[in-house]
C-alpha cells in the first residue's frame, strides 16, 4: 500500500539524517596555540635578562673589563720586551691607552648587543602576537563553520522527522479507514451468511422432509414441500442415488445408504434408480466422500476392479497409490499391472499375487514389493489389518 511505502521511506530518510549528524568540534589549532603562548611566555623572559640590575648582566660586564685589562697588561709585557729596557714608561703609556679605548669600546659594543637583543625581543613577541592572533582567528572561524553544519544538520533532521510523523500519520489514518470499512462490511457480511445459512438450513431440512414423504408414497406432498422453498418439484422425479459399503457389494441384501447417511473417506458402490425405469441400479463406479456441506466426492475405482477376498478391500486407487510411491522411490516405470487374490494352500497362506510389466525395472524388486506392501498398509486401514503379523 502506498502509506506504507511512504512510511518506510521518511524513516530510512530519518535514519540516514541522524547518521550525517557531525560529531563534537574537534580543535586542531590548540596545540598551535599552546605553542605560541608558550614562545611568548619564553621571549618575556628573555628580555627581563637585559635588565642593568640583572646579575647575569653585571657579571657579563664585569668579565669584560676583566679581559680587557689582561689585554693591557699583555701589551706591556710585550711593549717591554721590544724596547730592550729602553723607553718602558712609554710602553706602559701605551698599553694603558690601548686598555682603556678597549674597555670603553667593550661597553660600548655590549650596550649596543643589549639594544639589539631587545629590538629583537621586540620583533619575537610581536611575532609570537601575530602568530597565536592567525591561530585565534582560524579556530574561531572552524568553530563558526562547524556550528553551521550542525545547525544545518539540525534543521534537516527536524525536517526529515517532520515528514516521517506526517507519513506515520498518514498511514494509521488509512488503516484506521481500511479498519472501517472491514467491520462494517464484515458486519453486513455476517448478518447476510447467517442469514442465508439460515434458509440454506431451511431448504436442506425441507429436502429431508419432502424425500420421507416420497418414499411414504406421498408424491404430492413432497412436491408441495419443495414448491415452498422454490426448490424443482420434480427433483425427486429424476435420479434417486443410493450408497452400498463396498464390503457389502457381495452380499446377498447389502445395506444401501441414503445421500445424508453416508460417511466421509469411506468407499461405496453407487446405486441409481431413475423415473425412467431403472430401479436401483449398481452403475459400477465406486465413489468417495471428502465433504458433506456441500457433498463432495471422488470416484475411486470400479467395483470389479477391487479384491475383497479377504476382507481387506483393496481397490484400484489403493493399488495405484502404492506403485506410484514404490516407483518414485526405486526408480522403476509401469506399463501394465494386474493382481489377483490367492487363497490358501499347503504352500502358504492366503495372499494376492501381483503381475507387473516394467517399462524402467526398479533398483531392487524386493525393494519395490517392501514399498508396496508398506503403502497399501498406510492408505487402507482393512488392507493393514488383514497384514497384521502376517495373518495374511
Amino acid at each position: 500500500m502506498g502509506t506504507i511505502k511512504r512510511l518506510n521511506d521518511q524513516q530510512k530518510q530519518q535514519a540516514q539524517a541522524e547518521a550525517a549528524m557531525p560529531g563534537a568540534y574537534e580543535n586542531r589549532y590548540d596545540e598551535g596555540i599552546q605553542n605560541a603562548l608558550a614562545g611568548m611566555d619564553s621571549a618575556n623572559s628573555a628580555g627581563l635578562g637585559f635588565d642593568s640590575q640583572n646579575g647575569t648582566y653585571r657579571g657579563a660586564l664585569s668579565r669584560l673589563f676583566g679581559n680587557a685589562g689582561a689585554g693591557a697588561s699583555a701589551a706591556e709585557q710585550v711593549a717591554n720586551s721590544l724596547s730592550g729596557g729602553y723607553g718602558t714608561d712609554w710602553a706602559k703609556s701605551a698599553a694603558q691607552q690601548a686598555a682603556t679605548g678597549e674597555t670603553g669600546q667593550t661597553a660600548n659594543v655590549y650596550a649596543q648587543a643589549r639594544a639589539d637583543a631587545l629590538s629583537q625581543w621586540r620583533q619575537e613577541l610581536a611575532g609570537q602576537g601575530t602568530q597565536l592572533n592567525n591561530l585565534l582567528t582560524q579556530d574561531q572561524l572552524a568553530r563558526n563553520e562547524h556550528d553551521g553544519s550542525v545547525q544545518n544538520a539540525a534543521d534537516w533532521r527536524s525536517y526529515r522527522y517532520g515528514r516521517t510523523q506526517q507519513a506515520r500519520q498518514e498511514n494509521s489514518d488509512f488503516l484506521s479507514n481500511v479498519w472501517n470499512v472491514i467491520k462494517n462490511v464484515g458486519s453486513d457480511v455476517g448478518k447476510a451468511y447467517n442469514a442465508y445459512m439460515g434458509y440454506s438450513q431451511q431448504k436442506a431440512n425441507a429436502i429431508v422432509q419432502a424425500k420421507e414423504e416420497y418414499r411414504n408414497g406421498n408424491v404430492d406432498g413432497a412436491k408441495a414441500i419443495l414448491k415452498m422453498y422454490r426448490m424443482d418439484e420434480n427433483m425427486f422425479d429424476g435420479i434417486f442415488y443410493e450408497f452400498v459399503p463396498l464390503e457389502e457389494v457381495d452380499k446377498e441384501n447389502p445395506r444401501a445408504y441414503c445421500l445424508e447417511e453416508v460417511e466421509l473417506n469411506k468407499n461405496y458402490a453407487m446405486v441409481i434408480s431413475t423415473s425412467c425405469g431403472l430401479w436401483r441400479y449398481m452403475i459400477g463406479d465406486t465413489v468417495k466422500f471428502t465433504g458433506k456441506n456441500p457433498y463432495k466426492f471422488v470416484i475411486t475405482g470400479r467395483t470389479k476392479h477391487f479384491i475383497n477376498a479377504f476382507g481387506e478391500e483393496l481397490i484400484v486407487d489403493n493399488a495405484e497409490k502404492g506403485l506410484a510411491k514404490a516407483c518414485s522411490e526405486t526408480g522403476a516405470q509401469v506399463s501394465e499391472y494386474s493382481a489377483a487374490p490367492v487363497f490358501m494352500d499347503e504352500h502358504a497362506k492366503c495372499r494376492h499375487q501381483w503381475l507387473i510389466e516394467f517399462a524402467k525395472m526398479p533398483d531392487s524388486v524386493e525393494k519395490f514389493a517392501a514399498i508396496l506392501d508398506a503403502t497399501l498398509k498406510e492408505v487402507n486401514s482393512d488392507y493393514e489389518a488383514k497384514r497384521w503379523k502376517d495373518i495374511a
